[in-house]
């Protein structure tokens, strides 16, 4: 048997991430498939998530090339490299001096995002957020755990949203280091548990059941970003007719041992009529495109690493799937179509 979760592909005009974003990438595509991803909708959490996207796409390159920005205050010395350095800050605040660096670093990064983002609105009122008065050495509420502003999703971000925005972030960072899954969780994102794993990765079978359990599956913890490179051209190579004739190309994985970091893939399906059974995936990275693997290379490096808390497999808990309703969401059986087996000539 098998099959094929048609997946739609990011939808921005590159079809490609923005930033070290896959995860969110790779979790709305699956949110897309669901049909659970409508912006109008405040109480699902994407306009808060969206714009944590977008302050760590504008941190990342701002860190990247610093530059002297009007009205807002520069990092200071010796900050970070990238957003990704933000992990190796002491996030413990000083019992004797106060010092906050990680918070501080933060802050400053939102009032030049703050900036940036008035810049492209500068034909309306400019929306500076107020000083953000937050008692560093006390627990916060967690806002991993809330819901975003009960407002429709459009037009610029608000002074409550950054706010929000900085609430999120500073949490995420200390209670949970930037985990990815942990920032996922509040958008209905489940992590299927070790055993489940373990028993579903001991054939391509088996992950097929699974397949149709949870429907489409969010990856993050095995591969290098970037490095799911095609074979050369030319090579013979196995490949999947999938809807509108389109084939998806076999890749070449490389695995990264700082699982932290790893790339963030969302799987669509399982190919098994021949031997052996390929992994069908979208990549954040070039979304438009369909891509398969060898499974039991998959599965063989997820058993390798499959205890390290960085490496999980999510699923979107749809609230509609197997209720019931007229309208349930079993996965969109409409959306599913069958993977074939080919070579490329």
């Amino acid at each position: 048997m098998s099959l094929f979760f048609n997946v739609p592909p990011i939808g921005n005009k590159t079809q490609a991430q923005k930033g070290p974003t896959c995860w969110f990438y790779a979790a709305k595509m699956i949110r897309k498939f669901h049909d659970a991803y409508d912006k109008t909708d405040h109480t699902s959490n994407i306009r808060l998530l969206s714009l944590v996207r977008k302050f760590i796409t504008f941190m990342d390159e701002d860190l990247k090339n610093p530059v002297k920005m009007e009205g807002a205050p520069d990092y200071g010395d010796k900050p970070p490299l990238n957003f990704r350095g933000l992990q190796g800050m002491d996030k413990q605040i000083n019992e004797h001096t106060q010092s906050d660096p990680f918070g501080m670093t933060l802050y400053i990064g939102l009032m030049r995002f703050a900036n940036y983002q008035n810049s492209l609105t500068s034909s309306k009122p400019l929306i500076q957020p107020p000083p953000i008065f937050i008692d560093l050495t006390q627990d916060l509420s967690d806002p991993l755990s809330q819901g975003t502003v009960t407002r429709v999703p459009s037009g610029p971000p608000t002074s409550i949203e950054y706010e929000a925005l900085y609430k999120m972030m500073l949490e995420w960072g200390r209670k949970n280091g930037f985990n990815r899954q942990a920032i996922l969780q509040p958008w209905n994102f489940k992590e299927l548990s070790k055993l489940c794993l373990i028993e579903a990765l001991d054939s391509d079978e088996r992950f097929e059941n699974l397949l149709k359990l949870h429907g489409p599956l969010w990856v993050g913890g095995l591969f290098e970003s970037g490095s799911l490179v095609p074979l050369k051209s030319g090579d013979k190579r196995p490949t999947f007719q999938v809807e509108e004739g389109k084939k998806a190309w076999v890749m070449q994985a490389q695995f990264r041992d700082d699982l932290a970091n790893t790339h963030a893939i969302a799987i669509l399906g399982i190919g098994n009529k021949t031997k052996p059974g390929m992994l069908l995936y979208r990549d954040p990275n070039c979304s438009e495109q369909v891509f398969v693997i060898p499974f039991d290379q998959f599965a063989s490096r997820m058993k390798q690493v499959l205890k390290d808390a960085n490496v999980s497999i999510m699923y979107y808990d749809c609230p509609r799937c197997g209720r019931g309703q007229q309208d349930a969401c079993v996965h969109q059986p409409g959306k599913r179509a069958t993977a074939g087996m080919g070579t490329v000539p």
